[in-house]
């Protein structure tokens, strides 16, 4: 009974994601008969890869959605929840690693394998990679690996290799390494970690320094296992999710915690989970997850806590990001929406910037922007670690040309935002400020 109260359950979720997913934000979706549990955009956004159980590693273009390539003596195998894949920021490799003791690169144009990494563990089929993430100078991957013995995972660790030699540089035996992100601009990289055993036990985020591979510090803790963590485009951000529900928002250089958004995909006292995580810009995030009833991606202004566009899914595993296109993997497909109409975001991630080199007597910074509907909206000044400023407004505003003044008194030279959110809105200016 309780088997069939379980499957009744699964089919009225897919049935629910299926019939109320906006259609309208959806550029394709493509079925791949599998469980789909890695997409990354290439960083032209010309094609989108994918890991899929059982399957070879796919690239499908973001155009139509149809299957392009698959590469070649290698699959993802396991039923797991995350794969090991990843591109180079070159987009000319394709790294990709499962089961045995061999992590595999492939050139992405001719499908070719370009070189075999090895760990320095014997090859043995209890033992898989469960994520990877190369550099962006294409000198080091970073990957986590588990060994299963009697479907029990009694050990975890992360191997570094140097890319362009082969070498593996550096074991790191840990307890429940679980993701790994590294920064977009080659200075840090971050591990998460999670207790297996103990439930209640909190889990780590970790900073590491990515020429020396040390770590730096613990940056904070979850209540229960962190999903996902992902840096923002310019590296000064860090979000993670899990278990316990919650979004954290860090700060990597001053290396503190800013933003803390609770039962981000719950409802009521019911507390969800957060299951992937990208930043759009540093103002916002997307993240997929369930409240346990249904599964959705949420698009966020992480600073206000506002929610800007629910959008319903099966199961959304994993999160893929370029310009104003989200690549989703959804249960056994790859799902391509347009959010550019949704949040009002631009390709170039931030909608406008201004700059300002006033005289000692004129402080004054004059922002412009159109709003699209007349309607109550919030217009507030954050600085670089999401501290509110001011508020210039929070109130009626009609549609069309706007302009406000913002005097910085009481504040340093540096970057700031103006964040405009409100009537399913959202818009990001950038603020560079010269005293």
């Amino acid at each position: 009974m309780k088997r069939l109260w379980f499957f009744l359950m699964l089919f009225l979720m897919f049935q629910t994601a299926k019939s109320q997913t906006s259609e309208s934000d959806t550029v394709w979706s493509k079925s791949i008969g599998s469980e789909v549990k890695a997409v990354k955009f290439s960083p032209d956004g010309q094609f989108i890869y994918a890991a899929a159980i059982g399957r070879k590693p796919m690239k499908l273009s973001t155009e139509t959605g149809e299957i392009l390539r698959e590469y070649e003596e290698f699959k993802f195998e396991g039923n797991v929840f995350f794969m090991a894949m990843d591109v180079s920021s070159d987009g000319k490799w394709l790294i990709c690693g499962a089961y045995g003791n061999e992590m595999h690169i492939f050139d992405t144009e001719t499908g070719l394998k370009v070189k075999t990494l090895k760990a320095d563990y014997e090859d043995n089929s209890v033992y898989k990679f469960t994520n990877v993430a190369i550099t962006q100078d294409k000198r080091s991957i970073i990957a986590i690996y588990t060994f299963e013995e009697g479907h029990k995972v009694t050990m975890n660790g992360i191997v570094i290799w140097d890319a362009i030699s082969g070498e593996l540089i550096k074991t790191i035996e840990s307890r429940w390494a679980m993701k790994v992100a590294v920064s977009p601009i080659n200075n840090y990289f971050c591990i998460s970690y999670f207790w297996s055993e103990l439930e209640d036990k909190q889990s780590e985020v970790e900073l590491y320094d990515l020429n020396t591979l040390e770590k730096i510090q613990d940056l904070g803790y979850h209540n229960k296992r962190i999903y996902d963590i992902a840096f923002s485009p310019d590296g000064s951000l860090l979000a993670s999710g899990g278990w316990d529900g919650v979004i954290k928002i860090w700060d990597v250089n001053q290396k503190k915690l800013v933003k803390e958004i609770k039962n981000a995909h719950g409802f009521g006292d019911i507390s969800g989970y957060v299951y992937s995580l990208q930043f759009i810009n540093n103002t916002l995030l997307v993240s997929g997850g369930t409240d346990h009833f249904k599964n959705n991606i949420l698009f966020w202004n992480w600073h206000t806590e506002l929610k800007l566009r629910d959008y319903l899914t099966i199961m959304p595993y994993d999160l893929t990001i370029h310009n104003s296109k989200l690549g989703i993997s959804d249960y056994n497909n790859v799902v391509l929406i347009d959010f550019d109409e949704l949040v009002g975001v631009k390709s170039d991630r931030v909608d406008g910037k201004f700059g300002n080199k006033p005289n000692p007597f004129q402080l004054t910074t004059e922002i412009q922007f159109v709003l699209p509907f007349s309607g109550i909206y919030n217009i507030s000044i954050t600085d670089s670690y999401a501290v509110e400023i001011e508020i210039l407004c929070n109130g009626f505003l009609e549609q069309g040309e706007h302009k406000f003044q913002w005097i910085p008194k009481g504040v340093s030279s540096g970057t700031y935002f103006c964040t405009i959110t409100g009537n399913n809105f959202s818009k990001t200016l950038k603020i560079m400020l010269e005293k």
